[in-house]
């Protein structure tokens, strides 16, 4: 998914709905410095919040994992990894389980 599709995505649910867990460790993924790395936090968060960072992280330059330095964009691909690690794409059916097991009841 394009980091645009994932805040499109989002914006589905409810801005208030409050998530346990947030995907908060955001990255210049390993396997292709242009796109942008995620990896899960413990901190709680609300629903507008996580999409606000994925759209501040559209337009923020990281440091690449070997140097240099990457911006990304609305269109980079979004993948689940740990910084320096390799991941998988994020897809909606990662988003979509994601929505589900991490909301307070």
């Amino acid at each position: 998914m394009k980091i645009r599709e994932v805040i499109e995505y989002l914006r589905r649910f409810p801005s208030d709905f409050l998530l346990e867990r947030s995907l908060g460790e955001f990255h210049s993924y390993r396997g292709d410095y242009h796109s942008l790395g995620v990896s899960y936090s413990s901190a709680p968060i609300y629903l507008a919040d996580q999409i606000k960072m994925f759209e501040i992280a559209s337009a923020a330059t990281f440091d690449g994992y070997k140097g240099g330095q990457y911006s990304m964009t609305l269109d980079a691909d979004v993948y689940l990894a740990f910084s320096g690690c390799e991941g998988v794409e994020l897809r909606q059916h990662d988003i979509a389980s994601w929505l589900f097991v991490w909301s307070k009841k």
